[in-house]
């Protein structure tokens, strides 16, 4: 991911970052079912989405962090 793609991550606020994890799986389960069946070749995207899953998780998981230490 580039810089830019991912300050705009960061920004996010967390029930937007929740949405887009959702997305991105309900994306990597309909990839795995191609990959199953024979439609799909490029192994590689597959990857790219787990990744991408794991970086929604961390900024998720820094902007409640985040929120916390300014509620207290």
């Amino acid at each position: 991911m580039k810089k830019d793609e991912l300050k705009i991550l960061r920004s996010k606020s967390v029930s937007e970052l929740k949405k887009s994890i959702s997305e991105a799986k309900d994306r990597l389960w309909n990839f795995r079912n191609e990959l199953l069946s024979g439609k799909a070749k490029n192994a590689k995207k597959l990857k790219a989405e787990k990744k991408l899953i794991a970086r929604l998780n961390t900024f998720a998981k820094e902007q409640e962090l985040n929120s916390g230490k300014t509620a207290k």
